[in-house]
């Protein structure tokens, strides 16, 4: 799990991408981070409207890029805009793996009980629960 925190970032311009004016970031792990991490540097390009990673890449610590992930397809649905698509690159075996969002809701009421332990034990109360949740996904 990766937090804000772990990375020190720098805004190296702007430029566009994807037809989108879009920001571009380095980061980089700071101590702390860099003994748990196989990546080096990470370079990431943000759409200035969206705030979305439209593309980032990953380097290995000897500056080798590793992983390129796209986000294709910037739909916005109650008020909430998200990527519709993502693809990931591997460079390293030169393997590519595609996901693409079937169905989305934002801005719901999740029930308490999901997040208790019986969710996750008991199938039924689960499905009963999410019944209501996916119902409302379109």
């Amino acid at each position: 799990k990766n937090h804000l925190s772990d990375y020190e970032y720098s805004l190296l311009g702007s430029e566009t991408i994807q037809g989108r004016d879009a920001y571009i970031l380095e980061s980089f792990p700071t101590a702390k981070r860099a003994p748990k991490t196989s990546y080096g540097m990470g370079k990431i390009w943000v759409d200035k409207k969206t705030h979305i990673a439209l593309q980032s890449e990953s380097y290995d610590r000897k500056g080798k890029l590793v992983k390129t992930f796209y986000s294709r397809g910037l739909a916005q649905k109650d008020g909430v805009w998200y990527a519709e698509m993502l693809i990931v690159v591997n460079h390293k075996n030169n393997r590519m793996s595609m996901m693409q969002t079937q169905k989305a809701a934002f801005n719901m009421k999740i029930i308490e009980g999901l997040f208790q332990t019986r969710a996750l034990e008991d199938t039924s109360y689960r499905d009963t629960k999410m019944g209501a949740i996916r119902s409302k996904a379109e």
